[in-house]
């Protein structure tokens, strides 16, 4: 069984998904607040964010586990 590294795991889910996500982590978080037009207002500004800031705040509201392997690129200027 072939290991499916976290940021392969977290490329394969789609906006939508994310959007959904984090509403539902908001919604959990705040459950006393479902008024329509609200979680309306919410799930418009989250599907107007760009792809890297849209999943950032998924990886913030657990949305993703962290990948525990650090990534390096080369000539970053570290030893090694």
């Amino acid at each position: 069984m072939t290991r499916v590294s976290k940021q392969a795991e977290a490329l394969e889910v789609t906006r939508e998904a994310m959007v959904q996500g984090i509403l539902e982590v908001l919604e959990r978080t705040y459950g006393g607040t479902r008024e329509p037009d609200v979680v309306q207002g919410l799930e418009q500004f989250f599907e107007a964010l760009d792809d890297a800031t849209l999943r950032a705040i998924a990886y913030q509201h657990g949305l993703f586990e962290p990948d525990l392997e650090v990534e390096r690129e080369d000539g970053d200027g570290s030893p090694g």
